[in-house]
Parts: structure tokens; C-alpha cells; sequence
């Protein structure tokens, strides 16, 4: 089975579940260094990361990697597919060096109780709305 973003695993259980989700839009970029690229190698081999040790940049790239997997690193070092640490690396590294940052496209989810009343779900619906109108105008 194809892995499956987090949102969509949410959607759907809520649906199962009969939760009611609102869901909220948002675009964001994530920057890179300007080293990334020279630091390729490197991060390709876990066992040269002590050379990142004094190098606070290179470790935030590192950590930005991380969070936009969600993966842990023995996971991406063992995949050998598209998915995996080597192909990441060089796609990050081509995407920032054309456009210095990486877009992303995610959502807030709001999960609603079964519990809550019609007046509450009402509440928080006029609160998502609001939300999403705030980041359209950004």
C-alpha cells in the first residue's frame, strides 16, 4: 500500500469515525541554506554527521529534512527508493537551488467531538471560516 500523508489518514478516519474535521489551507516555504548543496555528500552518509557537529546551519538543514518527511533517519537511509535519504537530498538540493526555498501546501485540522453541541459546532465552524480568511489575505 502507498503511503499516505497525515491529513488524508485524518480525513478519512474522521470520516469512519463520524468526527466532524474542518480543515484549514495553508501555504508555507521552508529555506535552506546556501551551503546545501556543498553538503550533499555529507548528508548522504550518516556516519560523516560528526562533521556537521560545529556547524549550526548544516544541522538546521538537516532538521528541516527531517520535519518535512516525518521519516526518522534509519527509515530514509534504508530506503533505496525515490523516497529515500540519497534522492531527498538531491531533490531538496535542486528545488532550493532554483528557487532558494521549498513551497508547502498542508492544512490545519480542527477535529470536532461527537460530544460537542450544534451551537459549539456552530462556533467553531465561524472560527475555521474566520482562520481561513485571515491566511487568504496574506
Amino acid at each position: 500500500r502507498e503511503k499516505e500523508s497525515v491529513d488524508v489518514i485524518v480525513r478519512r478516519s474522521c470520516h469512519e469515525l463520524g468526527l466532524t474535521c474542518f480543515e484549514i489551507p495553508y501555504q508555507s516555504s521552508l529555506y535552506f541554506s546556501r551551503q546545501l548543496k556543498q553538503l550533499q555528500e555529507i548528508l548522504r552518509d550518516p556516519d560523516r554527521y560528526n562533521e556537521l557537529q560545529d556547524n549550526q546551519e548544516a544541522l538546521n538543514d538537516w532538521y528541516l529534512m527531517q520535519f518535512m518527511t516525518h521519516r526518522s533517519l534509519d527509515d530514509l537511509r534504508q530506503d533505496r527508493t525515490p523516497r529515500g535519504l540519497d534522492n531527498l537530498i538531491d531533490l531538496i538540493a535542486n528545488i532550493v537551488k532554483e528557487k532558494d526555498c521549498i513551497p508547502l501546501s498542508s492544512c490545519l485540522q480542527v477535529i470536532v467531538s461527537k460530544h460537542a453541541s450544534a451551537h459549539n459546532k456552530k462556533i467553531i465552524e465561524l472560527a475555521i471560516n474566520a482562520c481561513r480568511s485571515k491566511l487568504n489575505d496574506l
